[in-house]
């Protein structure tokens, strides 16, 4: 019998995986993290692929309510599954803590607030269920500069205020696009047979190289310059450290099989696209 998708929780991820389904004509269901959070669904699910997108995000909450509500909906979900499940998990490198540089799968988790703890509670309680395949995500971007991304709050201020203000310039950052990821879950949900032997299966994307945020203004630079021959500038302060406690040198380093996690993309030609689309918006 072929199994439902299931996308648990909104967000631009989610949006981008259900419009890759539906691209797909592959019908699914979908439950709002709201009703998780209150429990309000009844519905039990079984032979299911579940895609995880469900979490109370670190820019809309970071404190113990938002950790024990993140908790609550896991187990609001946990509860309402049969057996012959598959779960596939939106998760972040973040798990890794603070101080690595080269983000790899032999790392141990180093959860270092409310946030990464949640995450590796999650995956922990789902796996303990089921059959788990975690993507750890770097910064996302690319459906619209109000999305909240680094990149996206750069190419907001470069079109808006012909200027983009960057601090702490140097920190060097991996980003991927929401349709990279959408495309690892839906290659895993295609190909899950390459793990029929396994019962935990984590993931990471394959990233082209990490930038300092420096470069990511220029890139962003010339992609609005060659649309509206408008001069960027870009200030920045050298003495002001936004890093939050992170390593300011994060690199990627995936072994993930590219039958399942899309060889890199070339960033500034997406990047560039994003921009027109911006433009085409206005």
């Amino acid at each position: 019998m072929v199994k439902i998708p299931l996308v648990v929780g909104g967000g631009y991820l989610s949006n981008s995986f259900q419009r890759l389904l539906r691209e797909k004509n592959i019908n699914y269901e979908f439950i709002p993290f709201r009703s998780l959070a209150g429990s309000q669904s009844t519905k039990t699910y079984s032979n299911h692929e579940v895609f995880h997108f469900g979490i109370i995000s670190r820019r809309v909450g970071n404190s113990r309510e938002s950790y024990k509500a993140n908790i609550n909906a896991i187990n609001e979900l946990l509860s309402l599954l049969g057996d012959d499940i598959n779960i596939y998990l939106a998760n972040s490198i973040d798990v890794f803590g603070k101080s690595a540089d080269k983000i790899s799968l032999d790392l141990n988790y180093c959860p270092f607030d409310y946030y990464s703890e949640a995450k590796v509670e999650i995956e922990s309680l789902i796996n303990s269920r089921y059959k788990t395949y975690s993507l750890y995500m770097p910064g996302l971007y690319g459906e619209n500069i109000e999305e909240g991304s680094v990149i996206s709050r750069m190419i907001k201020s470069a079109i808006n205020n012909s200027n983009i203000s960057l601090t702490s310039p140097e920190i060097t950052r991996a980003f991927v696009r929401y349709e990279y990821c959408s495309k690892v879950f839906y290659n895993c949900m295609a190909n899950k047979a390459l793990y029929k032997d396994d019962s935990f299966i984590r993931l990471l994307p394959h990233v082209d190289r990490s930038r300092n945020l420096k470069e990511y203004a220029e890139i962003i630079k010339r992609a609005i310059e060659a649309i509206e021959k408008n001069d960027i500038k870009i200030q920045h302060d050298d003495n002001i450290d936004t890093s939050g406690g992170r390593s300011k040198n994060q690199s990627i380093t995936s072994t993930s099989p590219t039958s399942i996690c899309p060889p890199s993309e070339n960033l500034p030609i997406h990047v560039k696209s994003f921009v027109m689309r911006e433009f085409e918006r206005l």
